[in-house]
């Protein structure tokens, strides 16, 4: 669970009525959302950029990696992709195929604050502030507008 200003935390909710924290980890910035991929959990972490956990012990959780972005409101993974709702940067993409070496490949202004998105088929859809930006990731490196 992103935390805000106390991180990142990790709960048994195999009774949802009382969740029992196993674990958290502090991170730079402040933890907006997670999205997690196998055993790695990738935190938005506001002007901190994206931070890489490996959480294949849930007892000791720990960053393996981190990225700045220049702000990360949001961030979801498609394979081996990682898409970031990054403010006013708008949306950076990264190669996560090697998690201790992220790269970013592509970037787009969306002309306001982006802090949500999600993917349906090759269209991400990037809230904004502005407007809901559709956007064309077939080739996440040159994403493009798409207008209907």
């Amino acid at each position: 669970m992103a935390d805000g200003e106390n991180g990142f935390k990790i709960f048994n909710i195999t009774n949802p009525s009382t969740p029992i924290l196993l674990s958290s980890i502090d991170t730079p910035g402040y933890a907006k959302k997670v999205c997690i991929e196998s055993s790695l959990a990738y935190i938005s972490d506001s002007a901190a950029g994206i931070q890489i956990v490996d959480i294949s012990n849930i007892y000791n959780p720990y960053v393996i990696s981190s990225v700045n972005t220049g702000w990360a409101e949001s961030v979801i993974i498609d394979q081996n992709i990682a898409y970031v709702a990054a403010g006013k940067n708008g949306l950076v993409i990264l190669n996560v195929n090697d998690p201790l070496h992220p790269l970013t490949i592509g970037a787009l202004d969306t002309s306001g604050f982006a802090y949500d998105l999600t993917i349906v088929n090759n269209i991400i859809y990037v809230a904004d502030g502005d407007n809901l930006q559709n956007i064309d990731i077939t080739n996440p490196s040159s994403p493009v507008f798409r207008f209907y």
